[in-house]
Parts: C-alpha cells; structure tokens; sequence
C-alpha cells in the first residue's frame, strides 16, 4: 500500500510540473528573443536592460537618464579610485557599446605594477577594477 502511495504521489507531482511548465510556456514566459535575450514585458530586452512597460531606471530605452561625456567619465573614475590607495589613473578610452552609445574603460595601475581596468556605463555606472588580462 505505502509503494501505491508513494508511486502515486510522484505521478501527481511530474504531471503537475508539467502541466505548469507548458502553461507557463505559452504565456511567453520562456521565449526567447532572437538575439537570445529574453523578450516579453518586464523581462531582459536586446539591449541587455529592462524593456517593456516596467521602467528600469538604469538607462533602458525607456529611461530619461542622461548619457555621459568621456571627461564627466574621468572625473567619476578618478574620484572612485580615490577610496583604493595607491592605484593611478593611467588614461580613459571609449569604445561604442550597445545602442550605439559610448562607454569608457580607464586603464589603472597599483602601487604593485598590476594593470587594472574599469569600466564607466554610458549612464555613469561604475563596474572595477578588475584585473586587466590582456596588458598593453
């Protein structure tokens, strides 16, 4: 009786998993851009922000935030870096990002000789330093 039960308990559960994944399919929860993003309202759009009827506030197309210049870039950069000691802004490159907007990377150097980047959004978010593997 008890192997009935239990046999019976893990039928119910996968045909209930099942039916809550297809359900949860055709609702477009799980498809898939074409750029391989997620695609829907509220979900990661193509260019890697929120899209959609949510605002995101983080610079999404649907967002009024403005865009930096590479001088509003390097003065961010220097005024983070001066919380770590002994590290020295080496210069600011840009580079054009997604929807075609510029963001920066600054190289940076410690105390020890290490090169280090970090990298500026178009928006002014900071992401570093991180270990520069490819050195010039």
């Amino acid at each position: 009786m008890k192997k009935f039960l239990i046999i019976g308990f893990a039928v119910v559960a996968l045909s209930s998993v099942a039916v809550m994944s297809s359900v949860y399919a055709q609702s477009n929860g799980g498809h898939m851009g074409g750029n391989g993003h997620m695609s829907g309202n509220g979900h990661m759009g193509g260019n890697g922000h929120m899209s959609g009827g949510h605002g995101c506030g983080y610079g999404g197309a649907d967002s009024n935030t403005p865009v930096i210049t590479e001088k509003e870039a390097e003065v961010k950069v220097k005024e983070y870096m001066k919380t770590f000691k002994g590290y020295k802004v080496k210069n600011v490159e840009s580079f054009q990002g997604r929807n075609g907007h510029t963001a920066f990377i600054a190289n940076v150097e410690d105390a020890s000789g290490n090169k280090l980047i970090v990298r500026v959004s178009p928006y002014g978010y900071i992401t570093g330093p991180i270990m520069n593997t490819n050195p010039q």
